[in-house]
């Protein structure tokens, strides 16, 4: 069994059935679902089918205590009420398959309106209030507009998000959440009168109100992230106003070094999605001369599961056992993969400018692990990251270590020791003259 979130929330079930027998599939459609008595309506199995080719034999119950073999057989119902009929098709080694449909005998169906709003051109942005009410009307019953049922169906991309919003009631308000971008709402109504007959659903299409956000890079062709997927610029999205978007680069690509952005964001940022159409340019420059720190060999190396890693993230207790070091859907190419509590030591020689690195704990222990980094020069504490745990986006370090001798890293776990969850990386991590 498995839950189908993306689509309809169905609970599914997969089954094996080897080189033996697969149950026939029930189709039951009838001429007429509801009328005054008396009501003859005519059946049909039409659509009934065994995969296997198998002759099928049916079984009709009219939900009134009679019942009928024949394939489409015809039934005159002389008294009000519902009636739930089931059908059940049984092929020849007797695996079954069954559907159903409800007949209203003296009861009509209630039908529904939706008064606003009142057509398929209203237009959102992401938190804008949508204002609905409707009336809902039954011929044995009258109005039954406070039982109206309605649901916003959310349309994302290739699929859809079913009772994305659920409210009973003749009128109500829905605010538009954010859901990111090729979204569009449905907002559907309908009712059930006191027998259990329902009006045909009726819906209204919702839209959002979108503009242009282009992403460039100086110089063209880097890789910006948009929402966690690495696209190349200069390339443009389609996005609904008000909504929040997640933007980053790496620190370094093409042998380039990130400057800024247009908007004055961090190297990794969020941006919400304002009325007019926009660009948001990556600056980059020639690296300044630089030293990894994977390249060099530490003073001291201390580190809570196997060795620390260069170029790698930590793995598990053999040397080189780790994998591409990724923080916020950007791989780096260079860093130190370690693994709380971890400590590693440089010796600087006053020969340095600048300590760069990109930190937080690897995508691969997804939302888990808590930890934090603290960076010492000749002893002294001079950057504390506070808690950071897989859920945390990257922070940047750049670090003045003009005239110092020593460089200290350390990750330290939010608890007593260490765990496998805490695998942090110190990316792109280097020295500049």
């Amino acid at each position: 069994y498995y839950i189908a979130l993306g689509l309809t929330s169905e609970i599914r079930r997969l089954r094996y059935v080897g080189g033996g027998n697969n149950a026939p599939t029930a189709d039951a459609t009838s001429n007429v679902t509801s009328g005054n008595a008396p009501l003859t309506v005519q059946f049909s199995s039409a659509g009934s089918f065994d995969v296997d080719g198998q002759a099928l034999t049916y079984l009709w119950d009219f939900g009134d205590g009679t019942t009928s073999t024949q394939a489409n057989p015809s039934k005159v119902y002389t008294n009000a009420g519902t009636y739930n009929v089931r059908l059940t098709v049984t092929d020849t080694p007797g695996a079954q398959g069954t559907d159903t449909l409800v007949i209203n005998v003296n009861n009509s169906r209630p039908v529904v309106t939706i008064n606003t709003p009142a057509n398929n051109n209203t237009r959102y942005n992401v938190g804008t209030t949508i204002s609905f009410n409707g009336t809902a009307t039954d011929a044995e019953e009258g109005n039954i507009s406070s039982r109206i049922e309605w649901k916003a169906i959310l349309h994302h991309a290739e699929h859809v998000h079913f009772d994305f919003f659920t409210f009973v009631g003749a009128s109500g308000t829905y605010t538009i959440p954010d859901h990111g971008d090729d979204t569009y709402f449905e907002l559907c109504a309908t009712v059930t009168d006191g027998t259990g007959a329902s009006a045909i659903t009726q819906c209204r299409e919702l839209r959002p109100n979108t503009v242009q956000y282009t992403f460039q890079t100086v110089p063209s062709g880097l890789q910006v992230n948009y929402d966690g997927v690495a696209r190349t610029a200069p390339f443009t999205a389609t996005t609904i106003i008000n909504s929040r978007h997640g933007i980053s680069v790496a620190q370094v690509q093409n042998n380039l070094q990130f400057v800024s952005w247009s908007d004055g964001g961090a190297r990794s940022h969020d941006i919400t999605i304002g009325s007019a159409n926009q660009t948001l340019t990556a600056t980059y420059q020639a690296l300044l001369p630089t030293t990894y720190l994977s390249d060099l060999t530490p003073t001291f190396a201390s580190n809570a599961i196997g060795p620390y890693e260069r170029d790698k993230s930590n793995g598990g207790t053999a040397a080189g056992d780790g994998g591409r070091i990724n923080l916020d859907a950007v791989r780096y190419n260079k860093g130190l993969g370690v693994s709380a509590r971890s400590e590693l030591r440089y010796s600087l020689g006053g020969l340095y400018q600048n300590f760069l690195a990109d930190i937080g704990l690897d995508e691969e222990v997804g939302s888990l692990g808590a930890v934090y980094f603290r960076v010492y020069l000749d002893g002294q504490e001079v950057y504390f990251s506070g808690t950071m745990t897989g859920r945390t986006y990257t922070k940047q370090l750049n670090l003045n270590v003009a005239g110092k001798n020593e460089l200290r890293l350390v990750v330290d776990p939010l608890g007593a020791s260490g765990n496998r969850w805490n695998k942090a990386d110190w990316a792109d991590a280097r020295l500049t003259r």
